[in-house]
Order: C-alpha cells, then sequence, then structure tokens
C-alpha cells in the first residue's frame, strides 16, 4: 500500500476532562503537616548549650603561670570529678594543678579542661601575673 501525500496522519485520541486527581499525602487525616525543615522522625533536635558550656568552649588555656584562688567553699562535683577538683589549693599555680591531676593518673588535657571548665562555672578564678 502506498501511502498518498493528501492522506492525513492519525490524530491521537483527545484527553478526557474529569477530575483532577491529586496524590495523596503521607500525613494521615486530621495530622498536621510538619513545618519546612523540621527533623525526620527519630533525630533528635540540637539543644541550646548552657551558658556554662558558652563560657567554657570561649575560654582559652590559661597560663601555667596563673595562681588559682578557690571560690567554691565545699566540693561541688561527684564521682571522678569530685577527687580531681580536691586537688585544687588555693594559691597553688594551673601548672601545679596540671602535674597533680597528672600524678594522680588524669591527662593534662583533662586537668587543663578541668580548670577552664571550673572558672567558667565559678569554682575557682585564676589570676594571671602581669608581666
Amino acid at each position: 500500500m502506498v501511502k498518498n501525500a493528501t492522506q492525513k496522519k492519525p490524530e491521537a485520541p483527545k484527553s478526557v476532562t474529569g477530575p483532577t486527581l491529586v496524590p495523596k499525602s503521607d500525613t494521615p487525616a486530621g495530622a498536621e503537616a510538619k513545618p519546612e525543615g523540621a527533623k525526620p522522625e527519630g533525630e533528635k533536635a540540637k539543644r541550646k548549650a548552657s551558658d556554662t558550656v558558652v563560657k567554657w568552649r570561649a575560654t582559652k588555656a590559661f597560663p601555667h603561670e596563673g595562681v588559682i584562688k578557690m571560690i567554691a567553699t565545699n566540693n561541688p562535683k561527684s564521682r571522678g570529678a569530685k577527687d580531681r577538683f580536691a586537688l585544687y589549693k588555693d594559691g597553688m599555680t594551673v601548672g601545679q594543678y596540671i602535674e597533680a591531676s597528672h600524678k594522680a593518673g588524669n591527662s593534662k588535657a583533662l586537668a587543663t579542661a578541668d580548670v577552664r571548665w571550673d572558672v567558667a562555672a565559678g569554682f575557682i578564678s585564676v589570676t594571671v601575673p602581669a608581666k
């Protein structure tokens, strides 16, 4: 069969208009949709850091010549930190505390972090001598 140039191409079937289909939501009926940017279920939201943590993060390591002054009258710590806090003596230097803590079996990094934390929490103060 030879096609005639005057023959028309068959037309595509016309679409039938009907009700518009809307995709179903994963949200059950009556439940509120989560706001945009919300964490998926099972993922915990980050908590805001406490004021003490913010101060601790902002505090740089104190020089080893810094002199420790006790502010807390009673030992405010518990468990292992209680033993490390007991090593503080009024008038000792930061370097002396770090060495005493290290001799007690703790790392020097932990002792340095303890000094920073205890200053941020207001348990001790460190005075850096003028040069």
